[in-house]
């Protein structure tokens, strides 16, 4: 199986939203409140190697100051 990697930098506007152990591995079932963030951001979405998790691909520039804001 061939993986895809692909590497972020400044020069991008590519910005990733992971969202941790959200993903059921067995059943494929997202919690409610992360597929809500999912739904709103309406982006590119793939599972992440862990089986648990979700990360969507947006366009946009990191704020500055950090890149986490609340307790998701």
């Amino acid at each position: 199986m061939m993986e895809l990697v692909f590497v972020v930098t400044d020069k991008d506007d590519l910005c990733g939203v992971d969202l941790d152990h959200c993903r059921n591995p067995l059943t494929g079932e997202i919690n409610q409140p992360k597929l809500d963030i999912i739904n709103l951001l309406d982006s590119y979405t793939e599972i992440t190697p862990s089986l648990e998790g979700i990360r969507v691909w947006l366009r946009g520039k990191k704020p500055s100051g950090g890149n986490r804001k609340g307790t998701y």
